[in-house]
């Protein structure tokens, strides 16, 4: 099934998953919601209608997770159609790009790459109330300079922020030019800037729409993307062929283009958006501390071991009177068959086989769950 045809604007939400992207979703639509599926695939596409404080009103579509838009999967595929508007997905007016405030790095990855696509693009600021456990606080005005869009601080599952972003995406909307900062890192090796020249050279025009950013950020997308193994369908084989073409090359000259991609990415998150997150001491959380014991290169191994000896210690100590009953039940029941019938093959076979055997398994069976037990528990 396409996407519905609609004359509204048409507002994406994309984010890593697990970072409340749906919370968002759910409380700009309400209940305003219809689920069908992506073209190709057997993924929701989940689709509602926001009203603006203008009285307009805008569709609203929920993309699904990643982490990435460099995707081999089909499901993967999903998120760099949609956002880019790849046919048969209808490009977005707006990007929301939810951002996990506690992993700011890894959220801010994703966002790079949708603003190499030029997508006009706003950010949504959750996990915000979970830095102050963490001793943390986050220098908004820092991160809006360094992204160049507007940022929204909110809290989806308490509607907090809801008012702030609904009026960004209002103005947005209005003035996309204030959301479409366009490219925030330029890659430095002529090698790659030549890979990715000859892969954009072969982006359909009706990818690029005219716009030689979209067509080097698409350009990358197919050189880390496309290979043998990928599910990824409505590609020309004239791309396939030269992105796998300086590949190759790239492998013969020794050369990492995937590695080289991610280093500038993050590189430029290091230097200009990761500071900031402010952390207002070093103070380690309880859990980090007890990490930093336990998985100590030299001391982890011998807290392994202990561990070890103590669970085996534990399965033979504790399960023992269970095994002993298991014994005694089935030493009882083979001594009454025996005393209530005749010496003969069946009764043997049924004492000392039959019985015997259900009782050696089932002598085992306080052991298993009791490991299980223990397990669960870790």
């Amino acid at each position: 099934m396409t996407p519905v045809t609609t004359s509204h604007p048409l507002v994406a939400i994309a984010g890593n998953p697990n970072v409340g992207k749906t919370s968002i979703f759910n409380r700009l639509t309400g209940l305003d919601l219809k689920v069908t599926n992506y073209p190709g695939v057997t993924v929701e596409r989940h689709e509602g209608h926001l009203h603006l404080p203008d009285g307009s009103q805008v569709t609203v579509i929920d993309i699904p997770g990643t982490y990435s838009l460099s995707g081999r999967s089909a499901e993967e595929q999903i998120a760099i159609a949609a956002i880019a508007g790849l046919p048969p997905h209808h490009s977005p007016d707006l990007l929301v790009m939810t951002i996990d405030a506690s992993q700011l790095s890894r959220n801010l990855y994703l966002l790079l790459q949708a603003l190499e696509l030029n997508v006009p693009t706003i950010v949504a600021l959750t996990m915000t109330d979970t830095l102050a456990q963490r001793d943390q606080t986050l220098d908004l005005e820092h991160l809006r300079a360094a992204l160049g869009i507007p940022v929204v601080e909110v809290v989806g599952h308490r509607g907090r922020g809801m008012d702030e972003l609904r009026a960004q995406i209002s103005q947005a909307l209005t003035k996309p030019g204030q959301a479409l900062p366009g490219w925030r890192w330029r890659p430095e090796d002529p090698a790659l800037l030549e890979d990715i020249d000859q892969v954009s050279c072969h982006i359909p025009d009706s990818w690029a729409q005219g716009d030689q950013d979209r067509a080097w950020a698409l350009g990358i997308w197919a050189l880390l993307s496309l290979d043998e193994d990928d599910e990824l369908i409505g590609i020309p084989d004239s791309l396939r062929a030269i992105a796998r073409e300086r590949r190759e090359a790239a492998v013969e000259q020794g050369r990492e283009i995937e590695q080289a991609v991610i280093s500038g990415r993050y590189a430029w998150i290091d230097e200009h958006a990761a500071p900031a997150l402010h952390s207002a001491s070093e103070k380690k959380s309880r859990t980090e501390r007890i990490d930093s014991v336990l998985l100590h290169p030299a001391f982890g191994f011998m807290f392994f071991l202990m561990a070890m000896i103590a669970l085996f210690q534990a399965l033979f100590s504790w399960a023992d009177p269970a095994i002993g009953f298991v014994e005694t039940v089935f030493a009882a029941i083979s001594s009454g068959v025996a005393a209530v019938m005749p010496h003969s093959l069946f009764r043997d076979f049924l004492t000392d086989g039959v019985i015997a055997g259900v009782g050696a398994v089932l002598v085992l069976l306080p052991q298993i769950l009791l490991l299980f037990f223990i397990i669960g528990l870790m």
